[in-house]
């Protein structure tokens, strides 16, 4: 709390004890930002209309209806979300979802086993073209969201020492269910044409777009 003291001094924030979390801080902020964001707006003439406009009360509770929903839905806490929200606007799905609950559980089982086969496939062959040396085939597997892509890629070249690679520990881990983003972290090991092994571990954000699977961050 001391780092954030001011804020909470200046527009008294209540708080639990030395801690708190962060939703109740921003629960109790926004209004206040949005006071000075509406003020402010009122002395811009032909102001455009606010993408984000100021919520009425009713407009505000369903939103952080839907946002509750949406990461109880992710994390499978049903009953979590019907105690806040018994008659909320997603009580029926999630009454029906907590019913379902070892069927969905397995559904997910099932669908991240296909998602882990894929992306052990496509990070064999990233591993393979950055190897080689590849950049055409590891630029294509490259976001263009991926830092200084144009320069990673410019200094790609072959890694003529490496005999082969094996990948191990392969896990992968969802990181935003809404926009197929996951997280893959594993070990490599190289054999050098001398027969040398050397171990390194990686770690792969993958984003599922229309172009497949894109390397947004490679650690």
């Amino acid at each position: 709390m001391s780092d954030v003291y001011p804020i909470i001094h200046k527009y008294g924030i209540s708080y639990k004890e030395d801690w708190t979390l962060k939703a109740p801080i921003y629960r109790q902020m926004i209004p206040h930002r949005r006071i000075h964001i509406d003020r402010f707006a009122l002395l811009i003439s032909n102001a455009p209309p606010d993408p984000n406009p100021t919520l009425t009360p009713p407009q505000a509770e369903a939103v952080t209806d839907d946002l509750t929903w949406t990461f109880a839905a992710r994390d499978m806490l049903y009953d979590w979300y019907l105690g806040r929200y018994p008659n909320g606007r997603h009580a029926t799905e999630a009454r029906d979802s907590l019913a379902r609950k070892n069927e969905i559980r397995e559904e997910r089982g099932q669908q991240l086993e296909m998602v882990r086969r894929d992306l052990h496939d496509t990070t064999h062959k990233v591993l393979e073209a950055y190897v080689r040396g590849d950049k055409v085939t590891c630029g294509k597997f490259l976001s263009d969201r991926f830092p200084s892509r144009e320069i990673y890629i410019g200094k790609l070249k072959p890694q003529a020492e490496v005999a082969s690679f094996e990948i191990k520990d392969f896990e992968i881990k969802p990181y935003d269910s809404d926009q197929q983003l996951y997280r893959v972290t594993m070990n490599v090991r190289y054999t050098s044409i001398f027969n040398k092994q050397r171990d390194y571990r990686n770690s792969i954000l993958y984003l599922k777009g229309d172009r497949g699977w894109q390397i947004i961050e490679w650690r």
